[in-house]
Parts: structure tokens; C-alpha cells; sequence
């Protein structure tokens, strides 16, 4: 496996900080800013990771309010806004 899908992977080993909120490092090494696909696919892993059972999730919304620090870990918090059986599939 090469350097950089093994970052890929690590930017995608969340840490369980409370019911609805993980932490992650930040893979973009050398960069400016943190990239916005690395956080849509660590905020779909949080989102994943919330779920009790074997659910696929149907829908995501993000905002970009602001700039990632770079120095800093990330944190994610997954709010649940419906988590009926209408619309998911197992």
C-alpha cells in the first residue's frame, strides 16, 4: 500500500470523544489548509460511526463555516436529526 492511501486510511481512524463526537488528526502534511474532501470523508465516518445498527446513511449536509486549523486535531459532532425506518435500508 503506498504512502498516501495510507494516510487516507489514518485520516479515518476517529477517536470516540462522547455520544456524538470524535476526533481526528489531520493527514495534509505541507499544505495550507486542510482539504475539504478529508473532511467530508471523516465526517461521513463520524456519521457512520453513530449509528446503532447496520443503517446506511441516505444523505449528508455540510457547511464550511470556517477554515480547518491545521495544527490542531479535528472534531467532529454528529447531530441526528431523524433516525426513523421510512426512509433507511439495512
Amino acid at each position: 500500500m503506498n504512502e498516501a492511501t495510507q494516510r487516507v486510511l489514518r485520516s479515518l481512524e476517529l477517536v470516540h470523544e462522547s455520544s456524538s463526537a470524535y476526533l481526528s488528526s489531520n493527514e495534509n502534511e505541507g499544505q495550507e489548509q486542510v482539504f475539504g474532501g478529508q473532511l467530508i470523508a471523516q465526517s461521513l465516518r463520524a456519521a457512520s460511526l453513530t449509528q446503532k445498527d447496520s443503517k446506511r446513511i441516505a444523505s449528508l449536509h455540510l457547511s464550511f463555516l470556517s477554515r480547518a486549523e491545521l495544527q490542531a486535531p479535528l472534531k467532529f459532532r454528529v447531530d441526528v436529526m431523524r433516525d426513523g425506518s421510512s426512509f433507511t435500508r439495512s
